[in-house]
């Protein structure tokens, strides 16, 4: 079974991604503190390591250079997350069905700004 580290220093998504990396069949191991996150590559030997692109004080490029410093560490594989903002709600909206939210996609989009989609209530955008 593959090991999957996680570096989040957000307690609830650390444990939702936990969760969902054993939901997948792999074994999840959670890092106590994203400042112990070279110390816990170096006691785990994860497969992959995931960690959140921000980590506090922490900064996920930091991270990896340190990691890819350490002649030890410097194999790891790592996938760097960060969920992007919510999108704002649009006031108004051509929505066919009232039980829909319009959402205007976030500039980090690569589509254009005046594109908008329309979700389900309570999905995430």
């Amino acid at each position: 079974m593959a090991t999957v580290l996680i570096i989040e220093d957000d307690p609830q998504m650390a444990r939702m991604l936990g969760a969902l990396m054993e939901f997948e069949g792999y074994r999840a191991v959670l890092c106590p503190a994203p400042e112990r996150a070279l110390d816990c590559v170096r006691e785990t030997r994860p497969d992959v390591v995931v960690m959140d692109f921000h980590l506090g004080r922490t900064r996920a490029p930091g991270l990896l250079q340190a990691l890819r410093a350490d002649p030890e560490l410097r194999t790891a594989r790592v996938i760097i997350v960060s969920p992007p903002a919510p999108p704002a709600p649009i006031a108004s909206c051509s929505s066919p069905s009232r039980s829909k939210s319009c959402w205007k996609r976030s500039g980090s989009c690569s589509r254009a700004d005046n594109e908008h989609i329309c979700l389900q209530r309570g999905s995430p955008p």
